[in-house]
């Protein structure tokens, strides 16, 4: 899922840039907003693991001892 998100971010941001160069407007709005959204579902994908991953290390913390 991750990779597929950062494969689409590369993409569209490549075609927002086409899109700007070929002078359609509205077709590079539509791909930088689809990268900006592919990126902030990314972010969060991320923060869900992070946090995933720190409350699995809560549970196993045997520092107390």
């Amino acid at each position: 899922m991750k990779y597929g998100l950062i494969i689409s971010l590369v993409v569209f941001q490549l075609a927002g840039f086409y899109f700007l160069t070929q002078q359609q407007y509205i077709a590079a709005i539509v791909c930088f907003a689809l990268n900006g959204l592919s990126l902030l579902v990314l972010l969060l994908l991320i923060l869900r693991d992070r946090l995933k991953e720190k409350k699995e290390e809560d549970e196993n913390d045997y520092r107390d001892y």
